[in-house]
């Protein structure tokens, strides 16, 4: 059995508009990544976990990053001919103020 299978819900809003679907989602993920932090956080102070299904392994790695805005500022229009564009297609949800 997967242990998944009891967090499908049957999506009773079929029938509301594609927009409020939208926002209803993006609000409860807003929550379950609130929650996923507090288990991360909790899963790191104890070093990981087994559990019935998965196992947690908590480790540290050195991770290396460029300081963009450093960059940017050392080179300026040097990098102009290493930026590439692309198109980008969003969805912005705008509340709807009922009279």
């Amino acid at each position: 059995m997967n242990p998944f299978e009891a967090n499908k819900t049957d999506d009773a809003r079929m029938n509301f508009p594609l927009a409020d679907r939208l926002e209803e989602v993006r609000r409860e993920l807003k929550v379950m990544k609130a929650r996923e932090r507090e288990i991360v956080l909790e899963l790191q102070e104890k070093g990981g976990q087994r559990g019935a299904f998965f196992e947690a392994v908590v480790s540290e790695v050195t991770r290396r990053s460029l300081d963009t805005k450093a960059v940017k500022a050392h080179f300026g229009d040097a990098l102009e001919p290493f930026y590439r564009e692309s198109a980008v297609v969003t969805v912005k949800l705008n509340a709807i103020v009922h009279d």
